[in-house]
């Protein structure tokens, strides 16, 4: 079996109580290829994740102390909807006009696709292989982990540094558009579910107060056009 939802099963006849990293207490070895495969998946995702956390850090622009040219590069953002550049660049209670909400949409989009590229190559490299031993599943599997870090790493922070709002509006977009849609991410990649969240929505409107929430949900087309864009 492969996948997120394949490695389980195979275990030395002790029935695993979840994910565990520690050495198996002394008895009988196991004969090559058996062993519990939820381990090598909670090995190589909590190394993908420290791995990637460290990468990002080190991974700093030329303009920090240390840092180094990136040497992957993101294709230029599509031009902003003709409906928001048609509009007056008025700013409404939200303070974010209609081509900044457009503009962070297309990065959200893309953010969740980027993530869900990883996904699903993490699917690959979590797949179980039943005739190798554990320990030698684990070495390949963290190593498969720590090459798709380096290629993943500059990708995110390129990306993070093209974010189009920061701080509390990027929070109140983040959150009122969250009302409309999101992401979820699957095996095979990043899914958009198009559907109105009221609860997301009172929450927002609770923390931001309604007026600007709304300002925002007022251009749910406009949103929703550029989320669903081809």
């Amino acid at each position: 079996m492969s996948g997120l939802g394949g490695l389980k099963g195979r275990a030395s006849g002790v029935r695993p109580q979840g994910p565990r990293l520690e050495t198996p207490k002394a008895g009988p070895l196991r004969p090559p290829g058996v062993y519990d495969s939820g381990r090598v998946r909670y090995v190589v995702l909590a190394t993908f994740v420290g791995l990637l956390a460290l990468a990002c850090r080190r991974d700093r622009p030329a303009s920090e102390p240390g840092g180094t040219p990136a040497t992957t590069t993101i294709a230029p953002a599509a031009p902003a909807l003709a409906g928001a550049e048609a509009r007056p660049a008025t700013v409404g209670p939200s303070g974010i006009s209609d081509g900044e909400l457009v503009a962070f949409v297309r990065w959200r989009r893309e953010y969740a696709q980027l993530l869900g590229q990883q996904q699903a190559r993490m699917e690959v490299i979590t797949t179980d292989d039943p005739s190798k031993p554990f320990d030698e599943l684990v070495k390949e599997r963290v190593r498969e982990a720590a090459e798709v870090t380096a290629r993943f790493a500059p990708i995110i922070r390129a990306h993070h540094a093209r974010q189009p709002l920061h701080d509390e509006r990027y929070t109140l977009a983040e959150e009122a558009t969250g009302g409309l849609f999101h992401f979820r991410q699957g095996p095979t990649g990043a899914l958009l579910i198009v559907a109105r969240d009221e609860e997301r929505i009172g929450a927002a409107r609770r923390r931001f107060g309604a007026a600007r929430v709304d300002d925002i949900l007022a251009r749910e087309s406009l949103i929703l056009a550029e989320v669903q864009r081809p």
